[in-house]
């Protein structure tokens, strides 16, 4: 009803789309990929397509809106949408390069569960560290890499001192 009562407004907009993306969640659950059956593969897509007009306009109406930018970006990632994960970062950096929720966001989509990889990580760790003096938070997010590779030995249950040289 929001919407339909204000539809040019940004935080309306932002509101469906955030709809949708729950939708999409809920429809993928938290198995890996492999371990999700196709329909629930399927209608996740669907929901996800939904969604990015919403967030879009959002955006559209409302350029510094941080979060449209990051639900873009988490969308993307669950749908392996590269194109539109470009399009969501580079449109968040212009308006705000050093947000906190783009960079958390950014760094889990870089993480190669999600068709990223630990080099594409440290690029956007290095980009990160130079805003660390505006905003210091970010520096919990330029080591991301060396837990994300650390929490993958763990997985593949390699030793302590395997993972402990990653990190040296």
């Amino acid at each position: 009803r929001w919407l339909e009562l204000a539809p040019g407004s940004a935080y309306a907009n932002h509101a469906r789309g955030e709809y949708y993306r729950d939708l999409a969640w809920q429809s993928r659950g938290e198995n890996w990929a492999s371990e999700t059956p196709r329909d629930n593969m399927r209608r996740m897509s669907g929901f996800v397509e939904q969604a990015i007009p919403y967030f879009r306009r959002a955006a559209d109406i409302k350029p510094d809106l941080m979060p449209a930018y990051a639900a873009l970006l988490d969308i993307s990632t669950v749908d392996s949408r590269r194109g539109l994960a470009r399009e969501a970062v580079e449109r968040a950096v212009k308006q705000d390069p050093a947000c906190i929720e783009m960079a958390r966001q950014r760094m889990r989509s870089a993480q190669p569960r999600w068709g990223g990889d630990y080099n594409e990580m440290l690029s956007i760790a290095a980009e990160l560290s130079k805003h660390v003096a505006q905003r210091p938070e970010l520096a919990i997010d330029t080591v991301a890499p060396f837990g994300a590779r650390g929490d993958r030995r763990d997985a593949e249950k390699h030793n302590k001192i395997e993972r402990v040289e990653i990190l040296d």
